[in-house]
């Protein structure tokens, strides 16, 4: 991509300063008193970098054109990295950079960051539709570095919980049934009222929210965590994910304990369904603080999907919809808390 990248702003008219450094370099162009520059780093490592060395790269540039007598000097950071993520906190409070995510060839521009650069968004997005022209698929002769790099760009954290959820399932059902046994489910942690009210067991609001009641009630649950969790967790991050997902389950168990103890219900319950609630509202405030959309998703979408979903669990049987509720509201709340800044792609 480097080389690409290099080849197109040669093109257009850039020279090039190379460093001691071979994942930085500097590019510019200049005009009378006026200097255009980008500074390239090109695969640091986020924890080789930090906060105090980007901004000390940042500073040479400037005194770097300042000793040739320029005053007036533009300069953006453009960062290609497969860690997008742990970028994040080094570049938070810089205003003029530009990341290119080089597991899945896109451009990412913060919110309040120059949407173009004297052309360049032009020149990067030709650049990134060459890349995946000549990507091909991994292969069985992939290096490890190949193979660590596309697990990467996927969403770890919500991949990890469907897999949790999913062998705990088989391992349960190895072992008895969770259809027809209720007193099979509450040894195994399922929700009860009187044992966690009674008996102090509040460890069940936990874990409660790893299991589920037979494989149309997993499916359905790890269906939609699938499409949506790999949204959210690309969205806020791996730990902001974790946060939301386990603290905004949680709220759903314990509205669904509230609501049971004061309508004096002893119903079984589980299911991640309070997860998958607190995910939905984590990104129904995600997409309103981004006017209405967010990738292919619409807050007229997102709110007709959570209609349609309450209404069927009001006029259904054995659904706990006070668990829906109680993590909609714990993700949306913990959403308005951990949610920062959207990352937004040009064209």
């Amino acid at each position: 991509m480097r080389a690409i990248l290099h080849q197109k702003l040669e093109a257009a008219g850039y020279h090039i300063i190379e460093s001691n450094i071979p994942e930085l370099c500097i590019y510019y162009q200049t005009f009378e008193d006026k200097v255009n520059s980008i500074l390239l780093l090109d695969s640091i490592p986020p924890g080789q970098l930090g906060t105090v060395k980007f901004n000390a790269y940042k500073t040479k540039v400037y005194d770097l054109f300042n000793q040739k007598g320029y005053v007036n000097i533009d300069l953006l950071t453009l960062i290609i990295t497969d860690d997008v993520q742990g970028y994040r906190p080094i570049i938070s409070q810089d205003t003029s950079h530009w990341v290119i995510d080089s597991t899945q060839n896109r451009l990412y521009i913060y919110e309040y960051q120059p949407s173009d650069y004297y052309g360049l968004s032009a020149i990067v997005s030709e650049l990134l539709e060459q890349s995946n022209r000549i990507k091909t698929p991994m292969q069985g002769k992939s290096s490890i570095h190949e193979l660590i790099a596309f697990l990467k760009s996927r969403s770890i954290i919500n991949l990890l919980m469907i897999v949790i959820n999913i062998t705990i399932f088989i391992i349960l059902e190895w072992h008895g049934s969770t259809t027809a046994d209720m007193e099979f489910m509450i040894r195994h942690g399922a929700a009860y009222v009187p044992l966690i009210l009674e008996e102090g067991q509040f460890y069940r609001l936990f874990t409660c929210m790893f299991l589920h009641f037979g494989v149309t009630h997993l499916f359905n649950n790890m269906l939609v965590l699938f499409a949506l969790g790999d949204l959210l967790e690309k969205e806020v991050g791996n730990v902001r994910y974790l946060i939301i997902y386990i603290i905004g389950g949680l709220g759903g168990s314990v509205a669904s304990l509230i609501y049971q103890a004061g309508a004096a219900q002893n119903t079984v319950s589980a299911g991640a369904s309070g997860c998958i609630f607190a995910v939905i509202g984590a990104l129904l405030y995600i997409v309103l603080v981004n006017r209405g959309r967010l990738e292919t998703i619409t807050t007229y979408g997102l709110v007709i999907m959570i209609g349609i979903t309450l209404y069927h669990g009001f006029t259904s049987t054995g659904i706990d919809n006070m668990a829906h509720i109680g993590g909609l509201v714990s993700g949306f709340l913990l959403a308005c808390i951990l949610y920062r800044r959207r990352l937004k792609t040009p064209g």
